[in-house]
């Protein structure tokens, strides 16, 4: 059952045009990743898609309902965690939560179980009494989260959910997004400038670049239509000769230096390492390391989009 679906969607800001022609599935229970640099157009379909704001043209349906006819009902089945935090910072975490369920009408005693229950998933049960104040900013955003589980939604939105937390945060964030979704059932969308939180997090992925969906499937999937591996070697002498030898073999894409590094694009790299540590041993006489990389979602950005996504 697909809980996300749009048809063509257009959005324009002036002479801006935010969304070009957008049409994207999403299927009950996915935790599904949209990636794209700032001023893709991701928080814009977010916008369209929680009823915030209204397409210029094209169709979308959420958990069944039509965005633009049936706003109160999407809105009832959905949850949205913003980029910017808005925990009320006089409240106890408790509070926080608890106003919010109250707001969808989930009666006290199952809001207090619901509570305990999900504050218990992500380690925050012997902080809910503590005003929200003291709470660092990985607690925050993991407050934010429970706060957006406890009516249960059919679908929750995640615009950005790890933007200025530090490594040690965002891995705990992304435990606490896979444990809930699969404790629930509950289907994840997800915004990010981060291509790793996408190919580690994400079960598909879609691509947005200046407006266009370029790309949408599985990390795999979308990693095997990057047909080049990458094998860096560092030598102690770069020479135009070692490039040019690269540069001859039908099997390497393309050969580039950086300083003393040689970088190689490389067609089933496993196959050819052998090959290429002889041919750089002609032209240099160490080799101080190799090392074979498999392609990255970052890859796969620059094979749609032309550029790399930073």
């Amino acid at each position: 059952m697909a809980l996300v679906e749009t048809q063509n969607l257009v959005k324009h800001y002036k002479k801006h045009v935010a969304l070009n022609g957008i049409t994207l599935s999403i299927e009950k229970g996915e935790i599904f990743g949209l990636v794209g640099p700032n001023g893709a157009g991701k928080s814009t379909l977010v916008s369209v898609l929680t009823t915030l704001s209204r397409p210029d043209s094209g169709t979308a349906r959420v958990v069944g309902f039509d965005v633009q006819k049936q706003g109160k009902q999407v809105r009832r089945n959905i949850a949205i965690v913003f980029q910017d935090c808005i925990v009320d910072d006089d409240l106890s975490g408790y509070e926080n939560i608890d106003v919010y369920g109250a707001l969808y009408n989930v009666p006290p005693a199952v809001r207090e179980t619901q509570i305990n229950e999900l504050a218990t998933i992500v380690g925050l049960k012997d902080k809910l009494d503590q005003k929200a104040e003291l709470y660092s900013g990985g607690m925050k955003r993991e407050l934010e989260l429970i706060r957006g589980f406890v009516h249960h939604p059919a679908l929750l939105f995640l615009d950005e959910p790890t933007l200025g937390l530090d490594p040690k945060a965002r891995q705990q964030i992304y435990a606490h997004i896979r444990k809930l979704n699969s404790t629930y059932g509950t289907t994840i969308f997800f915004t990010t400038n981060y291509l790793d939180e996408a190919e580690v997090l994400a079960t598909r992925v879609g691509i947005i670049n200046k407006g266009e969906l370029i790309a949408v499937g599985t990390p795999d999937q979308l990693k095997s239509a990057v047909e080049s591996d990458s094998v860096e070697l560092v030598v102690d002498t770069v020479s135009m000769e070692l490039l040019d030898a690269f540069r001859g073999l039908p099997w390497v894409k393309n050969a580039g230096s950086a300083g003393l590094k040689v970088v190689l694009h490389v067609v089933h790299a496993e196959v050819h390492v052998e090959e290429i540590i002889q041919i750089a041993h002609r032209y240099t006489r160490k080799i101080q390391s190799i090392l074979l990389k498999k392609p990255t979602l970052n890859d796969v950005f620059l094979h749609y989009a032309g550029e790399v996504l930073r």
